[in-house]
């Protein structure tokens, strides 16, 4: 597989995730659900998301997006002038 190839999919990986991470995100928001559901008593208690039930390497480190563009729009922006 070519470099660019492999770059392809770990952009596409970032937009739809797929392997483990998705497999974690979605057992996740069945256990949030379910936590929700069953847990809370007051509309007042802290909603659980999914990334509660998630191991520490596959939860987003950074939840507010960075000012500027994104990693992912910076390396599109240089695939699409690799391919001019």
């Amino acid at each position: 597989m070519s470099g660019r190839r492999f770059t392809r999919w770990q952009l596409y990986e970032q937009v739809e995730p797929f392997g483990e991470r998705a497999a974690y995100w979605r057992a996740g928001q069945i256990c949030a659900t379910f936590a929700n559901i069953q847990c809370r008593t007051k509309k007042t208690d802290e909603v659980l998301t999914a990334e509660d039930f998630m191991p520490a390497t596959f939860r987003d480190e950074d939840p507010e997006p960075p000012e500027g563009p994104s990693e992912y729009q910076r390396m599109k922006a240089l695939s699409e002038r690799r391919t001019r």
